[in-house]
C-alpha cells in the first residue's frame, strides 16, 4: 500500500523518544510511525477490510476515589491509539503503535496488564 509521505510537523522539538507530532487528514499523531499507520488503515477501510475506525479511544482502567485520608485519587486511563473491526474475523482489534523504547515503559506495561485483566488485548504495531 502506498503511504502518504506528505505530512506538517507540529513543532520541532523532539521528546525522549526522538519521535516528533505530525498532522494529517486533521489528526495529530505522536509519530511519523503512528501516521503511517493510520494511513494503512485508511485505505484498509475503503477495501472494507475493517469497519468502525476510531482514534484515540478512551478505556477508564480505574475509577477516581476518595482515599482514608480524604485525598482525592484521579482515575487511571488507557488510550488506545486505533479501534476498529476486522470484518474477517468480526472480532474488535485494539492497537497501540510503538517503539521498542515505548514498548518496555513501565506505566505501558502496567496498563496493558490492566486492559488484559478485563478481557481486552492490545495489538502492538
Amino acid at each position: 500500500m502506498a503511504r502518504i509521505t506528505t505530512y506538517k510537523s507540529r513543532n520541532r522539538s523532539r521528546n525522549k523518544y526522538g519521535n516528533r507530532k505530525v498532522e494529517c487528514d486533521g489528526f495529530t499523531f505522536d509519530s511519523v510511525k503512528e501516521m503511517n499507520r493510520y494511513c494503512d488503515l485508511k485505505y484498509m477501510l475503503l477495501a472494507g477490510e475493517i469497519s468502525d475506525l476510531e482514534l484515540q479511544k478512551e478505556y477508564e482502567l480505574q475509577e477516581a476515589f476518595i482515599d482514608k485520608h480524604g485525598k482525592r485519587h484521579r482515575p487511571i486511563y488507557y488510550i488506545a491509539d486505533f479501534v476498529y473491526t476486522d470484518n474477517k474475523t468480526g472480532e474488535k482489534v485494539i492497537e497501540d503503535v510503538k517503539s521498542k523504547a515505548t514498548a518496555n515503559d513501565a506505566v505501558y506495561r502496567i496498563k496493558k496488564k490492566m486492559m488484559l485483566y478485563r478481557g481486552l488485548e492490545i495489538v502492538e504495531v
